[in-house]
């Protein structure tokens, strides 16, 4: 992906040592990564997580804690692939038009996660399904988004061109789930 790769190449010209922080070069805060399930998203966030510094957030999280936190009378759209199994045979055009409803009612959520990291200068990788390139509008350029397409059948990170080592130190992702696409 052409971000790490710009991003390598900056910081060699810097000619700064690799004690300083790489992150600095960065003009944005916050990476965001969208794109279709199961098409690399996941994989991705982990090695630009990796390579910024920065720690990884997972919109699947999100999900997760509003399930938790609702039921499926109360909230029937976060529910729905739990209480209605027949839903996983719908027309494609159908799963996405439910896809975005659920996307659109995580968008204030996701809104506040984001104003969360940039106000208390807290970068971050976020990824998952649900996150949608529009998130990064209205930030001042604080908020980039990569889409990760399915046009190449190779993983996407398979596709990223990454250093040998990365300069200066680097913090690992906050957590991986061993068993995400």
């Amino acid at each position: 992906m052409l971000v790490i790769v710009a991003w390598e190449q900056a910081w060699r010209r810097s000619g700064r040592s690799a004690s300083m922080s790489p992150v600095q070069l960065l003009s944005w805060k916050i990476t965001l990564v969208c794109g279709a399930s199961g098409v690399g998203k996941s994989r991705l966030a982990v090695s630009l997580a990796r390579g910024y510094g920065h720690p990884l957030a997972e919109a699947d999280d999100v999900v997760t804690a509003v399930k938790a936190l609702t039921t499926p009378e109360n909230a029937p759209i976060m529910h729905l692939w739990d209480s209605h199994p027949e839903a996983a045979g719908w027309p494609p055009a159908k799963i996405a038009e439910h896809h975005f409803t659920v996307a659109e009612a995580l968008r204030p959520g996701l809104l506040a996660i984001i104003a969360d990291h940039l106000a208390f200068n807290a970068p971050v990788v976020l990824e998952g399904d649900y996150v949608l390139p529009d998130l990064a509008v209205g930030f001042g350029g604080a908020v980039r988004a990569v889409v990760v397409s399915e046009d190449d059948p190779r993983p996407a990170s398979r596709q990223l061109r990454r250093p040998r080592t990365w300069p200066g130190p680097a913090r690992p992702c906050r957590r991986q789930h061993p068993g995400r696409r």
